[in-house]
This record gives C-alpha cells, structure tokens and sequence, in this order.
C-alpha cells in the first residue's frame, strides 16, 4: 500500500483493472440470456409490444394488442426492434441484449465515480462490487424500461459530477443528453433521480463554482446549460408531442393512467416500510459493508472516513420518497444502486487501510475472512444445486459430491488465494466467487424455475390447435408474455355469453371464467397452462363442441 492508503497495482495497472472488470462483467449481465422464457407481464409489454411495432412496420405509435400503448415512453421497444432487426430474429435473449449491455457499461461509469468519491483504490472495489451484487444483475438482465432509465441516470450523475470538477461544457452537455434518453425510458422519472442524487452532491460537497472550459464568466456557464437544457427537451419531448398531435385523446389517456398507477392495487402495493426491509435484499451479499458503510458515513470522525455521506443520503432520499407511494417494486430503487454501491465500496476500502488501530484492524480481518468464507460456501452451494438440476440429468449423490468438492477446494486454498486478509485480494477473490455463484443463479436455477411456469408451450399449442382459425379471449387480459408467445393480437371478451353461437375456433379461458365457461358446456377444453398460480392459469378450448364420439379425454 502506499503511503496515501491506496495500493499500488491500482496506481500502475489502473487501466488493466478495468479492462478486466469490464471484460468480467460484459459475461456476467450478458451471458446465457436464452436459457430464460418471458414468465412476466412486465417483460411481455416490452416484448409483445415490440413485435406488434414491427408488424405494423410502425417506430412511433407503439401498439399492444391491436390498442395503442402510450402510457410509457418507447425507449424499450426501439431497443428491442433494433436488436430483433439486427438479428432477423425475435428471440427474447436478444430483447433482453441492449439493457444487459448497458449495465455492462455502467461498471466502467461506477468505476470511475467511486475513484472520484473514494480514491483510486474504491473505483476498482465500486467495480467488483456492482458485478458482484445480484440485486443489479439480476435487473439489468431483463428487458424492461427500468434498467435503461438506471442507466441513464447514472451516466447523467457520473457527467454532471464531472464536468463539475474537470470544467467541461461537454460533459455538462453530456448530463443533459443522458437526462433526455432517460425521459425515454420513463419519462419525468429520470428528473426525480437525478434531483435526489445531485442535490445532496452538492449539500455535501460544497465547492466554489467551476469556470466551464477554462471560461470564468457566468454567461459562458449560462450558454451551456440554456444548450443542455434545450437537447434535453427535444429529445425527452419530440415522442410525446407526436403522440399527442397523432393519437385521439392521448392527453385523456396520460391522466386516466396517471391516476389509476397511482391507485394500482395488486402486486404492486405494499407497506410503507417495504424498502426499508428489502435493502438488505438489494444489497446482497455485500448487506454487512452496506450497514458498516452507512454507520462510517454517519459518525467517521475524519473527513476521509465521511466521503460515503453523499451517496447515504442519495439512498435515504430515495427510499423515504418512494416508500411514501402507493406502488412498492424493488426495480423502482435500481437508479439508486450507485448509491449503495459506493456506501460498501466505502465500507470496504476502508478496512484494506494500513494505518488503523488494532482492534479495528481485527475486527475488518473477521469480515473480510467471513465474507470470504461465504462466497465459497455460496458457490458450492450453488454448484450442487445446478448440477442437480433435471436438465443435467446427473444422478445423485454426484451432485452433492460436485458441491462439496468445489467448496473443499477453496476453504482448504484459502491461505493460497489471500494469504493477506487485510488486502485488495480478498476483495477480488470474493466478488469473482460471488460473481461465479450468482451466473448460475441467473443462469441456470432461475431460468428452471420461471421456465417451468412458462406459457410458451401453452401458447404453441395454442397456435398449433388454431390452425388459421379464429381466436378470441374469454376474460380480462391478455397477458403480455401470452401475447408475445402466441405472435398475433387476440380479440377479447368478457365472458363466455357473449360469445357469438355460430363462433367456430379456439378460446383462451381466464382464471376467472373458467367455472362459467365449463358450465356453459359449448366447447371442449383442450388444455391447461403450466405450473402458475391458480388465479394466472389458461384454458383452451374449441368451439363448437365436438360430437361425444370424437370427444378427446379432458386434460386434469
């Protein structure tokens, strides 16, 4: 370590450092995306809408289901058809492709913030720290507007912040550039984000004005953000303002999904302490430095143990105002996974310090060593349970004996691998373990269990069984990720009576329909779909009903 507490293979090989996690993490967000179904309406409105668009040979009015889906902006649709266009195929790994690709991008932007925040040591362990946090993984591999509005807000952070301290007007117009693609995504969102992080950046990291490209005078500063403000309208409004000038009573819409998102019942909602107990979720398997982090921030009695007080507060502000709305979803807190991420790295680089007193040297050695001993623990845990797996087809106690190996391995080459407790290489060696365990997690454990309750091979059948016919919905919905499976839009109605008398094709059956459907006794039932929850469970069936002697038998 040199004498400023930061370690040397940082300072010389500061560029080989984040070629190498940017290398770790391109693999960790973008490998095996096709080992997993779309299982979710949230990911089969992006999808389902997507191809609707490019049916329609249509880039502006998105449209699911024959109606026209404005309520959100179209960021994730145009990302979706430009990978899908590229491709010449619509797969779902290739939809999901463009926002793992940008969390792969934003280590290089965390990286670069936690060198500013924390000192060059805390760039590289922010870096290991946003692979190895499933929470943000996890996200950023799924195609939805929430990743690319995260991503933007960090990027729009990391150029503010920067362009404050290096007096550059491109970087400040950068900000505002990454302000209007986040508008895209989810529209006045990304204003909110953005406030909630740099009005504590600037509370708590007071500094005389910067002089933007060497300029002092304050029209000069005034030029660039009159500029900046200016892109970022053009880009965030052009959409909206078609859709308003093109689309009848698009503003009636706006309101009427405006009031019902913030009534939505359902999943969505929740207690107001919802994110308070579900941080130690977001933060896993780093929660332990998160709340050592915050606890620094809060009584560090010299200012190098304070830097993490900032992106405390960006956290705080985050979730006290989002706790306070109806709709709870942990994807709602990812724009402020920066935040945390900086708190443990903080929390980290602190305990590979030199100069520190005995007992606070023993007690960051304990941590350290734990979370070490728990990555590996973790890892042969997760091996045993992909090796398991039906898909492997590997006959117990192989994989038993696969995990064990695995975690032996380590716990006995643990002197070998950081024979420093107290050092960078045990940060590096934790997070590729917990890199390793949570690719699996993602890869393989995840995609069996949402893949088992896939609609897929319901929506095939579907297809299969329509033959050019008819097909109609008998229920409320559709549900997107049905949609997307069954690739054509699916006319809808309430129930079974008004059904026409003469209708000849296939029906999907709601959950809710089902018992009047059955009772109704007008068509045979044909199939269910997999392993959902009772109120999520289709129903097919033909209409009219066949005569008793070519009746199949009915499916359990």
């Amino acid at each position: 370590m040199t004498r400023s507490g930061q370690s040397p293979l940082i300072n010389h090989h500061r560029r080989l450092w984040a070629i190498a996690i940017t290398a770790i993490a391109a693999a960790q967000f973008c490998l095996f995306l096709n080992h997993r179904d779309v299982t979710s309406a949230h990911e089969g409105r992006v999808v389902a809408t997507a191809r609707e668009m490019l049916a329609r040979h249509d880039w502006i009015v998105p449209y699911c289901n024959d109606v026209p889906r404005i309520a959100k902006p179209p960021l994730a649709y145009w990302t979706t058809m430009i990978a899908w266009s590229a491709a010449r195929e619509q797969a779902p790994w290739l939809a999901r492709l463009p926002a793992a690709i940008c969390g792969a991008l934003a280590v290089l932007l965390m990286m670069e913030l936690g060198r500013r925040v924390l000192g060059r040591d805390g760039g590289v362990v922010c870096g290991l720290v946003w692979i190895s946090t499933w929470f943000i993984v996890d996200e950023y591999r799924k195609s939805m507007a929430d990743p690319y509005l995260a991503f933007f807000t960090l990027l729009s952070v990391w150029a503010w912040i920067a362009a404050r301290e290096r007096r550059s007007s491109s970087l400040l117009l950068l900000a505002y550039v990454s302000a209007g693609f986040g508008a895209l995504a989810k529209g006045h969102l990304i204003l909110l984000h953005l406030a909630l992080a740099l009005i504590p950046y600037h509370l708590a990291q007071p500094r005389r004005a910067c002089h933007l490209s060497g300029r002092p005078t304050t029209t000069s500063r005034a030029i660039v953000h009159v500029v900046g403000v200016t892109l970022m309208l053009a880009i965030a409004l052009a959409w909206p303002l078609y859709i308003y000038l093109h689309v009848p009573d698009a503003a009636s819409h706006w309101r009427s999904e405006m009031i019902a998102d913030r009534t939505t019942g359902g999943a969505k909602t929740g207690e107001i302490y919802h994110y308070l107990i579900n941080l130690p979720v977001t933060s896993a398997p780093w929660t332990v430095f998160g709340i050592v982090g915050a606890v620094m921030a809060i009584t560090g009695k010299r200012r190098r143990e304070r830097r993490a007080l900032w992106p405390l507060c960006w956290l705080v502000a985050t979730v006290v105002l989002f706790s306070l709305v109806p709709m709870k979803k942990n994807a709602y807190l990812l724009p402020a996974m920066p935040a945390q991420t900086l708190l443990i790295g903080a929390a980290l680089t602190g305990c590979i310090r030199t100069r520190r007193a005995n007992e606070t040297a023993a007690s960051d050695r304990f941590l350290l060593v734990a979370h070490l001993v728990a990555a590996i623990i973790t890892l042969a845990t997760i091996v045993y349970l992909v090796v398991g797996l039906d898909s492997f087809e590997i006959e117990p106690p192989a994989p038993l004996l696969a995990g064990a190996a695995v975690g032996l391995f380590l716990l006995l080459g643990i002197r070998k691998l950081s024979p420093q407790a107290r050092s960078l290489r045990t940060i590096v060696v934790t997070s590729l373990l917990f890199v390793l365990a949570i690719l699996g997690v993602e890869s393989w454990l995840v995609p069996d269990f949402d893949n088992r309750r896939s609609d897929a091979p319901f929506a095939l059948e579907t297809r299969t069984s329509s033959e050019g016919a008819d097909m109609i919905l008998i229920g409320p919905g559709p549900r997107e990720d049905v949609l997307f499976y069954l690739g054509r839009p699916v006319k809808q109605i309430a129930s079974i009576d008004a059904l026409p008398a003469d209708y000849r094709g296939v029906a999907i059956v709601t959950a809710d329909q089902i018992d009047a459907t059955r009772h109704a006794n007008r068509g045979d039932e044909l199939t269910v779909s997999n392993d959902r929850a009772p109120k999520d469970k289709l129903y097919l069936f033909r209409f009219p009903k066949a005569p008793p002697s070519q009746q199949g038998e009915r499916p359990r």
